[in-house]
C-alpha cells in the first residue's frame, strides 16, 4: 500500500488555505448575510493534517437564517461550500438566525479544517 508522508498532507492544506480567504453565510435563497475574513495558521504534519482560521467579526450583518455557507476566495470565488444547520449539517453552530438588529456576527473559535490523504 503506498503511503502519503504527512509534511506532504501539511503542505497541501497549507496551498489550500492560502487562497481561502473568508466565509460567507447566505440564506436558502443564496442572501448574503454575512462575510468573515478569514486568518489561517500553518497547518499540522499530524494525520489528518488540521488548520485552524481566525474569523473577524462582521459589523454589519442583514437578520435571516443561515443555511449556507461559502468559503471563498481574496476575489469572491466560491472553492467550499455547504449546508450550515445546528445539527446533521455540513457545518453546525449553535444558531443559524441573525435576529434583527443585530450589529456584529463573530466566530470567537475560529474554524478548523482537515485533510486526509490516502494513495
Amino acid at each position: 500500500m503506498a503511503t502519503v508522508a504527512n509534511e506532504l498532507k501539511a503542505a497541501m492544506l497549507n496551498g489550500a488555505t492560502a487562497v481561502l480567504a473568508d466565509i460567507r453565510f447566505d440564506t436558502s435563497g443564496d442572501a448574503e448575510l454575512c462575510v468573515l475574513p478569514l486568518s489561517w495558521g500553518g497547518a499540522t504534519t499530524a494525520s489528518p493534517s488540521v488548520a485552524t482560521a481566525t474569523a473577524t467579526a462582521d459589523s454589519s450583518p442583514t437578520d435571516g437564517t443561515i443555511a449556507k455557507f461559502l468559503v471563498r476566495t481574496a476575489g469572491g470565488a466560491t472553492r467550499y461550500s455547504g449546508s450550515v444547520g445546528t445539527t446533521g449539517a455540513d457545518l453546525n453552530i449553535s444558531s443559524v438566525t441573525i435576529p434583527p438588529g443585530t450589529t456584529t456576527v463573530s466566530a470567537p473559535g475560529g474554524f478548523t479544517l482537515s485533510l486526509q490523504v490516502t494513495a
